[in-house]
């Protein structure tokens, strides 16, 4: 009799099978910054920092220069060199003193220079940042009166006035212009106005004793 043996069987090799929780899979840890990549902060930093005093450095330079230039341009103005006026003032302005009082004396100089489209030019530029400045609305009304654009210069006077009623220098020279175009009686006129504002008024006062006469 045979015995029938049992077929030997390869041994299994069990492999555990590890489970990954869902939260696991979705969220990595955070990785650690490499230290390598330290000196690279380090140097946008100092760069950052840098650029930044460097700019602060050429503003503040800027403005010493512009000052400087003003300060000359009215040194020059009020020495009557107009031309070396005029090239400090546009100096000082392109450097970004870009205020109504260095617009102001620019006007002026060009003024003296008769470069009346120039001084046109500063004045309107005063206006426009403030309409109300007397004193660039005024000079504007000289202007156009050196221009002999009369009816434009009677128009600015007036409406110098009617920003300041007040201001003397604006019934002054229209009356003058208004008297050189024989219109003494207008001339006159103006001048009476002006001194129902501001009778203390030595200017309108002369004028007026020059007038009075002609009546």
């Amino acid at each position: 009799m045979h015995e029938h043996s049992q077929p030997i069987r390869p041994k299994q090799k069990i492999v555990h099978i590890q489970r990954t929780s869902n939260h696991s899979l979705h969220h990595a840890p955070p990785k650690k910054l490499s230290r390598n990549y330290l000196p690279l902060i380090f140097l946008i930093i100092f760069i950052a920092l840098s650029s930044w005093g460097i700019s602060r450095y050429f503003s503040y330079r800027a403005k010493k220069i512009s000052a400087q230039n003003y300060t000359q341009g009215l040194a020059d103005l009020t020495a009557g060199n107009f031309s070396e006026a005029t090239k400090n003032l546009e100096k000082s302005i392109h450097s970004g003193n870009v205020t109504s009082d260095a617009l102001l004396k620019l006007g002026v100089s060009k003024y003296n220079q008769k470069d009346y489209t120039g001084a046109i030019e500063a004045y309107a530029k005063v206006l426009e940042r403030d309409p109300s400045h007397t004193t660039a609305s005024n000079s504007l009304g000289n202007v156009y009166r050196d221009q002999k654009d009369f009816e434009k210069a009677k128009e600015q006077y007036q409406k110098t006035i009617g920003i300041d009623s007040s201001f003397a220098p604006a019934y002054a020279n229209l009356s003058i212009m208004l008297l050189d175009l024989d219109q003494k009686k207008e001339a006159l006129e103006i001048v009476r106005q002006g001194l129902e504002k501001i009778p203390e008024s030595m200017e309108l006062k002369n004028i007026q004793t020059l007038l009075e006469p002609e009546e």
